[in-house]
């Protein structure tokens, strides 16, 4: 995906995404428009100028959004007289989500993160997002997908940084949820050590 549609994108993200924290005393978020281009592990990496994410020890995760292509998600699809029921129903689809954030969060902690469900100074909440998800057959089987982090100050509501990247998405016919699995997985370990290394 290009610059321009990946953008186009993150910025349908950016208001459709509620905020993640539950307590109406806690900020609202903010500093989308601030971010500029950085460089790191991911095709498309904008952070807010000046900001040190080494600093951060703790992920607050949220629940994982999807967004299905345009032309995808149809509940059925007709041949002639043959009506062809997808694979990828709403049932598939949440487990889509909660595979990929089971293996987002699992990494993060394997990788010396703690989570918790709380904001203090050395906490950023975590958004996970995949966007513009593809599939093949009449969602026989997935494609692509943009994956997004954001991640945000927990305590001022500010983003810090919009990691991004479209890649295929593995999905093998003998264990496919385990190749999700390893594809979040490898996204968390970019992620993990961009969060280390920007500074």
């Amino acid at each position: 995906m290009n610059r321009i549609a990946l953008l186009a994108l993150v910025v349908l993200l950016a208001m459709a995404l509620p905020s993640t924290l539950k307590a109406s005393s806690e900020p609202e978020i903010t500093g989308f428009d601030d971010l500029v281009k950085a460089k790191s592990r991911f095709a498309e990496t904008w952070v807010r100028p000046g900001a040190d994410l080494s600093q951060y020890t703790k992920i607050y995760p949220t629940e994982a959004l999807l967004h299905l292509s345009e032309d995808q998600g149809q509940p059925m699809r007709r041949t002639g007289s043959v009506v062809h029921r997808p694979v990828f129903d709403e049932e598939h689809l949440q487990k889509l989500k909660e595979v990929v954030s089971q293996a987002v969060i699992a990494e993060l902690e394997r990788t010396g993160f703690e989570t918790v469900q709380e904001s203090s100074p050395s906490t950023l909440i975590l958004r996970i997002a995949l966007l513009d998800i593809t599939t093949q057959n009449g969602m026989e089987r997935l494609d692509e997908a943009t994956v997004l982090f954001d991640v945000i100050d927990s305590e001022t509501g500010v983003i810090q940084a919009r990691l991004g990247q479209r890649s295929n998405i593995p999905f093998g016919r003998n264990r496919p949820w385990e190749d999700v699995g390893l594809w979040a997985q490898k996204a968390a370990w970019d992620l993990q050590h961009t969060l280390r290394k920007a500074k």
